[in-house]
């Protein structure tokens, strides 16, 4: 056997390895995607949400009552189909995802007083008029409007849009990407940091103490501004824009 010949075997063996037990830990299946729609109701009140997934897209909006309705699609692999459930204590609505390998979307519509928490590993979170959120994605966008107290956002690769705030605190973090917030009414503390991407905050009313920085972009800031100011904008990002500007009159 040429020593050509050898190499080549080599590599398919290699190849053929990987493909059967997958690369670095990733599992490859080799069964066929299955997704099964679930639709529950979860009798209120209920006055705080939790949503943890490592994989799947998360979207709230309120609704009235004081319970949640819940539309569920879940994607697995195997014939074993996950039951996913959920549970209402004190007030608090948390959620089982029924297996350890498997993408759930939720859909809920919630109560409009309620404070949420979303965590997900892999996918887009998208909330909308609830009292407070505390949102983290890994891989995915979140875009956030309507939020009337306070707001905490954190992306690892993706872009922060949150619009109609009306909370007091805000804190924004990306990586990588971008952060756009907008609010309808003065904040009290804002806290914006990307690690690659722009950042923009628009405001009304002020004055407001401003701490901005970008190590490779420009600096724009149109808002009146003093250093004493008790409402402060901070608003930096290692390679970007950074823009603070007013909106409304």
């Amino acid at each position: 056997m040429t020593a050509k010949r050898s190499a080549v075997l080599i590599v398919s063996a290699l190849v053929l390895g990987a493909a059967l037990t997958g690369c670095d830990g990733v599992s490859i299946h080799s069964s066929p995607e299955h997704k099964a729609v679930d639709d529950a109701k979860a009798a209120g009140p209920v006055s705080a949400v939790e949503v943890g997934t490592g994989s799947g897209d998360v979207r709230i909006r309120p609704g009235t009552g004081d319970g949640v309705t819940i539309h569920r699609t879940v994607r697995y692999h195997g014939d074993d189909k996950p039951t996913p459930g959920q549970k209402v204590e004190n007030g608090r609505l948390t959620f089982t995802n029924g297996c350890d390998d498997c993408s759930i979307d939720y859909e809920l519509t919630v109560p409009a007083g309620v404070s949420v928490k979303v965590s997900t590993g892999s996918g887009e979170v998208e909330v909308q008029g609830v009292a407070s959120a505390d949102l983290t994605t890994h891989s995915g966008d979140i875009d956030v409007s309507g939020i009337a107290g306070a707001l905490t956002t954190s992306a690892s690769s993706g872009d922060l849009t949150a619009t109609g705030l009306g909370g007091a605190d805000v804190s924004a973090t990306a990586s990588s990407g971008n952060i756009r917030l907008t609010f309808a009414k003065p904040p009290q503390k804002v806290l914006t940091k990307a690690s690659s991407g722009d950042v923009t905050v628009q405001v009304p009313g002020g004055p407001y103490a401003i701490d901005v920085s970008t190590g490779s972009g420009d600096r724009t800031v149109s808002v009146p501004t003093d250093p004493s100011a008790t409402a402060r904008i901070q608003a930096k990002t290692g390679s970007g824009d950074v823009t603070v500007s007013r909106v409304g009159p």
